[in-house]
Order: C-alpha cells, then structure tokens, then sequence
C-alpha cells in the first residue's frame, strides 16, 4: 500500500479518476509501464484504473485544480518517486511533470 493512503481515500470519486489517469499517463511517458511503478501507489480499486481510461487528461485537470496546494504537492512527489522507480528518469517522465505543474 502507498504512503498516501489517506490522501487518496478522501478524495471525491472523479478526483480518484484523474489521480488514476495521471498516474497512468506517468506510468507510460517513458515507453516502459514497469511493476514497481505502480506498487508505490496507494491501494487503488481495479474499477477507478479502468475507469480512468475514460477520463480526458483535461478533465483530470480540472478535477485535480480543486485540491490544496499541499494535495497537490503529494501528488506530486507521488509521481516523482514512480518515477525513479525503475531507477532513472526519463526525459518524458520529467516533460510530462513539468506540464502538469503547469497546467495545475
């Protein structure tokens, strides 16, 4: 289980959504979708990853827009540590976190 538990069980439904779509986009950047990435993670129910297949990454957006900036911030170093996970950062991983620092 991921050291964000809490954080993910007390966000609403479609931010679980657009926690799962985000992480997955993140999880595919660098062309390799490994086992340890997503271990990291909280404990996720299979029906929000499938479900976020679904979700547009703008409307991930505007479903993360709404968190704290201290939400946001574990996110982040969520999505930071998946992607160290395979021990290197790939120039994608870190485009791909850069826009979305941006665009939240």
């Amino acid at each position: 289980m991921g050291k964000d538990q809490a954080l993910f069980d007390n966000l609403t439904d479609q931010q679980k959504l657009a926690f799962c779509k985000i992480s997955s986009i993140m999880a595919k950047a660098d062309g390799h979708v490994i086992k340890d990435e997503m271990e990291g993670l909280p404990a996720i129910p299979i029906a929000f990853m499938a479900n976020s297949a679904k979700l547009s990454y703008e409307d991930a957006i505007i479903a993360l827009k709404e968190l704290s900036m201290d939400q946001k911030a574990i996110i982040f170093d969520e999505l930071k540590d998946m992607s160290e996970d395979d021990l290197q950062v790939a120039k994608e991983e870190k485009d791909f976190l850069a826009k979305l620092k941006a665009d939240l």
